[in-house]
């Protein structure tokens, strides 16, 4: 027997190879319990040893968008590991696609969301410094305040995109039903994200928003050419919203002469940023849209009918103006 010592130079690997199974079935299990903590340090684990493990990639594409949060939405290390789950198993193509879709959908919701619980905030500033200031002073003010909101906003709509353009650089992207039939929520979902965006946080803030409009306008005509069926499906339902809408509004339409003129802008935002936002003020609404179309088709070509309305009108619509509401060209949020 020889006794002593032995000098090992270099790196050491420990061989777990014999745990692989065991850690991918608690990342299975992590993933569909909605542990994505858990689910990701196990996916690792096992693409520590088995690197070209599919399972475990798409465990990690999962569990890391689950871990996304406002500020780090970790899209490219989605995309890296969907990628991979491609590159080692062609099968799971639809699947990987259908996911960065549907995660840009999310991204885009959650941006929408963020962007409407500001507008309350952004609102009431905006009418407190015009009431106090008056109009320049408080469009600035607003601008200061909205900067991170636009950038996060910006950021997130990115994201989202980059999602769907990693999706369409995969051959089943022109080949799949499923994942043509995903774009019309995708173009849904960019479409009310790129209003709530427009409206709610630069509502008082006219060169952004008008950049951003047209900056959004390039990506829905992009959108349309990935998704050239779904995207006239989108557009048919767009078509029949509008013509809905163009009757709204139909007294202060009779009143005034014209859906588009600067009182029943005033009007069509109070409709849709005060009088929506509460049971009773959506109570209204319905109501008005109720009679209203039948008050206008007996009489609205009749001079008495618009000199009855107009003084209550323009009183009205003079003291939203004198509140802060713009009356400026304006987009029906429905």
């Amino acid at each position: 027997m020889i006794e002593g010592t032995v000098s090992v130079e270099g790196t050491v690997k420990i061989d777990d190879s014999s745990k692989i199974d065991t850690w991918l079935s608690l990342a299975k299990n992590a993933i569909g319990a909605g542990n994505n903590q858990e689910a990701y340090d196990y996916a690792n684990k096992v693409l520590e040893q088995a690197p070209t493990s599919s399972v475990a990639w798409l465990i990690k594409m999962k569990s890391t968008a689950g871990l996304a949060t406002l500020g780090q939405s970790r899209t490219a290390e989605v995309i890296s590991a969907g990628r991979n789950v491609v590159s080692f198993d062609q099968e799971r193509e639809e699947e990987v696609c259908l996911f960065f879709l549907e995660t840009g959908v999310n991204l885009l919701a959650i941006a929408a969301s963020k962007a409407d619980e500001t507008k309350e905030t952004i609102r009431d500033l905006y009418r407190s410094y015009f009431q106090a200031y008056g109009k320049q002073y408080a469009i600035n003010a607003c601008a200061d305040t909205d900067q991170p909101t636009v950038h996060l906003l910006e950021d997130l709509g990115k994201c989202a995109i980059d999602l769907e353009k990693a999706a369409k650089e995969m051959p089943i992207f022109d080949n799949s039903e499923l994942v043509q039939s995903k774009g019309e929520s995708f173009i849904e979902a960019f479409s009310h994200y790129s209003y709530c965006f427009s409206i709610h946080v630069l509502q008082y803030w006219s060169p952004r928003r008008e950049a951003i409009d047209k900056k959004c306008d390039v990506i829905k005509e992009s959108l349309g050419k990935d998704f050239p069926i779904a995207y006239e499906r989108w557009k048919e339902n767009v078509e029949k919203r509008k013509a809905q809408q163009s009757s709204g509004c139909y007294v202060a339409t009779a009143v005034y002469g014209s859906y588009n003129c600067p009182q029943v802008w005033t009007l069509r935002r109070f409709r849709d940023n005060t009088l929506d936002g509460t049971w009773y003020g959506r109570a209204f609404i319905k109501t008005y849209y109720a009679v209203s179309p039948t008050l206008v088709r007996w009489f609205g070509e009749t001079s008495w009918f618009k000199e009855f309305w107009r003084k209550p009108l323009d009183k009205l619509v003079a003291s939203l103006r004198n509140k802060g509401v713009e009356d400026t060209p304006y987009i029906d949020k429905y």
